[in-house]
């Protein structure tokens, strides 16, 4: 069964320590409130790293 369709929590936890989801960040379009769509992709890439997503 897939994750997008569980519903019920103790199936969704179950399912979260079986299956566990990485998310991925690789571009930034705006950080702390501005708009990084004008700046290279070097420059979002270091906005990536300023927000500690990891």
């Amino acid at each position: 069964m897939g994750r997008f369709s569980l519903r019920k929590v103790d199936k969704i936890r179950k399912a979260a320590d079986s299956r566990p989801v990485n998310y991925v960040v690789f571009d930034i379009l705006r950080y702390k409130g501005e708009g990084l769509r004008g700046y290279p992709l070097h420059k979002r890439r270091e906005a990536i790293g300023d927000a500690k997503l990891r």
